[in-house]
């Protein structure tokens, strides 16, 4: 369904996430047995056509296609499902990580994006990312989530669990909401910050700078920097709330180059 509103919707949708997903126009029955010859053609007229006269809107869409590892077909897969089976909750081998393959390539194509680059490893082990650029800007990533199988990435921090969690749930792992969040943020095509206007007040030697703006353009002005989508002070290190156009913080430069929530005093 996120691939399927990116397509028919590329005005209103700025940025899709899809985690193992079937392809567009693809028969849904099919989910678990993997994508017919002729796919990825398929999938991406299909979007086009869906479309219609706002295909101009792919040029600042982006895309973030990911599957998890031990999916079927995955790098890591070893646990085939069975109904009833709950001793490998968030790891089961279901749907052919193809799809996700074969998402990346239509996808690359309707943005007119690049071949993918290196292989990038994500903190802690948690998976690998590989960009697609337009004009040096990233405009799709594939991500390969590690040790989740067909299953959300919840990444609360606890074991996977069929009692506290379901079977389709990796409690462990990948935090994706936190994770594409940050994605979202940091490659948004459509987005602009305003101009930070700063109010300095005298003190002694040193003139403290006050800086109110959103927390993204903190993180752009380099007051603040992003981890997983949440903005933190420059030296301080003190949490400023969701990286986002949204949130609007006041902190001040004091000594230079060291930035703490509030005002001068």
């Amino acid at each position: 369904m996120s691939l399927l509103l990116g397509c028919a919707a590329p005005d209103l949708y700025a940025g899709v996430g899809a985690i193992a997903g079937p392809s567009v126009g693809s028969s849904q029955m099919m989910a678990t047995m993997g994508p017919m010859p002729g796919n990825v053609a398929n999938a991406t007229a299909t979007c086009r056509q869906l479309a219609g006269d706002k295909a101009t809107f792919f040029a600042s869409q982006v895309v973030n296609v990911a599957y998890g590892d031990m999916d079927k077909g995955g790098a890591n897969a070893r646990y085939t499902y069975s109904f009833g089976d709950t001793a490998h909750a968030g790891q089961y081998a279901v749907v052919p990580v193809q799809w996700t393959l074969d998402n990346e390539q239509s996808e690359r194509t309707i943005l007119g994006a690049s071949g993918l680059g290196p292989a990038s490893p994500l903190p802690g082990g948690q998976g690998t990312e590989w960009n697609a650029q337009v004009d040096n800007a990233v405009r799709l990533t594939k991500l390969e989530i590690a040790n989740v199988g067909h299953a959300w990435p919840a990444g609360t921090g606890q074991p996977n669990s069929a009692a506290k969690g379901g079977v389709w749930v990796a409690q462990s792992g990948l935090d994706y909401p936190a994770y594409i969040a940050g994605w979202f943020l940091k490659n948004n095509a459509r987005a602009s910050a305003p101009i930070p206007k700063p109010e300095t007040v005298s003190d002694g030697g040193w003139q403290c700078v006050n800086y109110q703006d959103s927390n993204i353009a903190h993180v752009l002005a380099g007051r603040a920097y992003d981890y997983w989508g949440v903005a933190y002070a420059k030296g301080s290190n003190q949490m400023m709330g969701l990286d986002n156009m949204l949130l609007v913080t006041n902190v001040a430069e004091t000594p230079k180059g060291f930035f703490t929530l509030g005002h001068c005093k």
